[in-house]
């Protein structure tokens, strides 16, 4: 893929959360660990050359503690700015949190 045109290439930001065994073995994800370091790793390798900077880090099992993602999250924010755009690859899961970055 060539990019072309003017000024700076954007960064690209992201955490790639997983979570395999719960301490609740009704809530097991067979491969949510294993999903988010695919995730981290496919997006670093495909947008490579469309953003000047990736850097997608993947917070899998005890990693992936409600501190610990809160606190990556905001250092991504603060890297990031006032550019900053969300998304979640399983909204329904039932699992997540909101994150107000910018108060009212």
């Amino acid at each position: 893929m060539e990019i072309t045109g003017q000024g700076r290439l954007p960064a690209l930001y992201g955490l790639a959360v997983g979570i395999g065994p719960y301490k609740d073995p009704s809530l097991d994800l067979e491969f949510g660990d294993d999903n988010a370091r695919a995730v981290a790793a496919v997006l670093k390798k495909a947008t490579a050359q469309m953003f000047r900077e990736v850097a997608v880090k993947p917070l899998v099992d005890q990693d992936a503690s409600l501190a610990v993602i809160t606190a990556a999250f905001e250092t991504m924010a603060a890297r990031a700015g006032r550019r900053l755009c969300t998304f979640s690859g399983r909204p329904r899961t039932g699992h997540g949190r909101t994150l107000s970055l910018h108060p009212p």
